[in-house]
């Protein structure tokens, strides 16, 4: 015997276990049988069941909470794409409404002709402005007073701005020149420190002695 034969009654069983449906009509038979499938690719398979193929996605087999929870995160996912495309729907609905003025704007302006503007009414009503000014401030000599006050006070601000710029560079290099002698300063304590946890021999304690004691009795004279 070869051993085709051998194991063609051990491959048909795994077969009959794995794939041996009952082909029934509709999804109310299913439960007749340990095996079945309907034609939509329904099946049953004892306790568990699935229903695939046709590009639907299998619903049988599957609890009733984790098919509802998957639905929620699905409509929570939904709705932040709306609000997303909702917002950019009226961001692009205020950037149509600007280009529809912008566009009525340069509408007017393009059929607009030197012709059409009053150019000297514009000028009458400057100078209308300019003698009420005039008149206003004749009869009113505290307003020419208070006017010349304010020009001084506008130049006395651009002086003083000018003398807070010169002050704020001399505080800038102040502080430049405060940090370098502060860092002098640690050096030289470092360098004290130093000396006084120094050890100095006899010979060199007696010189340092002798030239101090000199100096301090040349200095008493």
């Amino acid at each position: 015997m070869c051993i085709r034969d051998r194991f063609t009654g051990w491959l048909q069983q795994r077969l009959d276990e794995r794939f041996g449906f009952v082909c029934v009509d509709s999804s109310a038979q299913l439960g007749a049988h340990s095996m079945a499938l309907t034609i939509a690719g329904q099946m049953s398979q004892g306790s568990r069941g699935a229903h695939g193929g046709h590009g639907r996605e299998n619903v049988l087999g599957f609890s009733n909470e984790r098919r509802l929870r998957a639905l929620d995160e699905q409509a929570a996912a939904l709705e932040a794409e709306a609000a997303v495309a909702t917002a950019a729907v009226t961001d692009a609905e205020a950037a149509m409404d600007a280009i529809e003025q912008r566009s009525t704007a340069f509408a007017m302006i393009h059929d607009l002709t030197w012709e059409q503007i009053d150019v000297a009414s514009l000028v009458a009503e400057v100078e209308r402005w300019q003698g009420v000014e005039a008149e206003v401030t004749t009869a009113n000599p505290e307003i020419a007073d208070l006017r010349e006050r304010a020009d001084g006070l506008k130049v006395r601000a651009a002086v003083l701005r000018d003398e807070i710029g010169a002050l704020g560079a001399q505080r800038a290099d102040a502080q430049e020149r405060w940090a370098a002698v502060t860092d002098d300063v640690d050096e030289c304590q470092r360098v004290v420190d130093d000396a006084a946890e120094t050890t100095l021999e006899d010979a060199h304690t007696a010189f340092l002695d002798a030239r101090f004691m000199l100096s301090a009795s040349d200095g008493g004279r």
